[in-house]
């Protein structure tokens, strides 16, 4: 089971745990959680660079895979010359032509490198969705915690009410000095002030989850106070380390980003290396005029081609030198 998976294990069963109280408008968890999951940038975000890598994996599958062109000429050709007779004719053709990479070290490599830089991408769109797991659930219970605290705040400032209008009654009938009365007004004064700011809180609270999910919120569900979860074992440090190391996303993200760091500086080392392609190719052109000769032909040709570069103005030493310093950047 993914990190991912295990989290939304949980959130199902908060949401199941949550309480009918309140009207079948309020949002629970796993609402806001799906609600959540369609509006994030974010996740979007990380969704869309992972499609973008996924395509950069057939971009470079296609430096080695064969590739067929087909082109076609038509042209008049008027010539003129002072020894021989002038001459026109019309000159047409046709040529399809194939060529397969057998030995291309550095588009292999461009092409493994991509696949690793998928992997990573993977990892981080898992990363997102565990982090937007996370947002979601902290606003969502920073709102349960601020109704909590408003309703602690209203009950406070109602006590401190009462304190107040007893005090006044007991000075009216001369038992207590007026001090007492104007200490007692200054705590109901300062509840009050504990219960403005935990209904601003409130609603700041409600409207960071309104940020998350896309949706206009008043009401939310309560979680069920004798709801229990199960939750594994206690494990020791070094096994929780140990798992950490195994599943988390973001570290298997940064794995493979090394990985594809290390496998494009072997794509620039291979630009030093020969290149062996297979080529062939069939063509057909047609003379219409005296001169040439008005003849068709037909031509087969299949050869290897070998190509040794051995400058190309720097960019292949640039190259090797920049993937180089890309690989320390991954390490770190």
């Amino acid at each position: 089971m993914t990190p991912s998976q295990s989290a939304r294990r949980i959130i199902l069963a908060l949401a199941l745990s949550s309480t009918a109280a309140l009207p079948v408008s309020a949002m629970d968890l796993s609402s806001a959680y799906q609600n959540a999951l369609q509006y994030d940038s974010e996740l979007a975000a990380a969704r869309a660079s992972r499609n973008v890598q996924g395509e950069n994996v057939e971009l470079t599958r296609a430096g080695l895979m064969p590739k067929v062109s087909l082109s076609g000429s038509a042209s008049h050709v008027d010539v003129e010359a002072d020894r021989l007779a002038d001459d026109s004719y019309v000159r047409n053709g046709l040529q399809l032509g194939l060529s397969q990479p057998l030995l291309a070290m550095e588009d292999y490599y461009a092409f493994r490198s991509s696949q690793s830089t998928v992997e990573s991408a993977d990892q981080n769109l898992v990363a997102a969705e565990l982090e937007l797991i996370f947002r979601t659930s902290d606003a969502y219970f920073s709102v349960l915690r601020a109704l909590d605290d408003l309703g602690t705040a209203r009950k406070a400032e109602d006590a401190f009410r009462r304190q107040w209008e007893q005090a006044k009654e007991r000075f009216d009938v001369g038992l207590i000095a007026i001090t007492e009365v104007h200490e007692t007004k200054a705590t109901y004064d300062s509840g009050k002030v504990t219960r403005i700011n935990a209904q601003g809180q409130l609603d700041v609270s409600l409207e960071a989850l309104q940020r998350i999910t896309g949706k206009f919120i008043e009401n939310i569900h309560p979680l069920d106070e004798k709801a229990e979860l199960s939750a594994d074992s206690l494990r020791p440090l070094p096994e929780i380390e140990q798992i950490t190391f195994e599943n988390n996303p973001t570290i298997k993200a940064a794995q493979a980003q090394l990985k594809a760091a290390r496998e494009n500086m072997d794509s620039k080392k291979a630009a030093f290396y020969p290149t062996l392609d297979l080529e062939a190719s069939y063509g057909w052109n047609d003379f219409n005029g005296p001169s040439p000769q008005d003849d068709e032909t037909r031509e087969g040709v299949i050869g290897l081609s070998l190509t040794q570069p051995i400058y190309l103005g720097g960019a292949n030493f640039a190259g090797s030198r920049q993937s180089r310093f890309q690989v320390e950047q991954a390490e770190q």
